[in-house]
């Protein structure tokens, strides 16, 4: 985890990575950008789905999580091909950063 975080974060950044689950699925945990002033706190979930099927659901679920930590911001990273409209728009409105496989190479 701390090396997919490193690559989204970027090289000088300073984090720390707190797994709180991990299992089949995937991963849970938060990023705290540890920066002064604009430091900031990430909820992440690293997921292995095997298809695209209920993942305006899946968002949805995401979002509320994202909410109810205070996180600055989500950041969901799946095996999904795609994420659809609806899923997008779910993301703006609660600051989330939706990333599929193909995109995370």
């Amino acid at each position: 985890m701390h090396k997919m975080t490193r690559k989204l974060m970027g090289p000088d950044v300073a984090f720390d990575v707190k797994v709180s689950k991990a299992g089949q699925e995937g991963i849970d945990g938060v990023i705290h950008d540890t920066r002064p002033i604009v430091g900031q706190k990430i909820v992440f979930q690293a997921k292995n789905y095997t298809s695209n099927h209920d993942q305006l659901a899946i968002v949805e679920r995401f979002a509320t999580t994202v909410d109810r930590q205070n996180a600055h911001k989500g950041l969901l990273v799946t095996t999904m091909t795609h994420f659809s409209t609806e899923c997008y728009e779910v993301a703006s409105k609660y600051r989330l950063e939706l990333v599929t496989a193909g995109q995370f190479k």
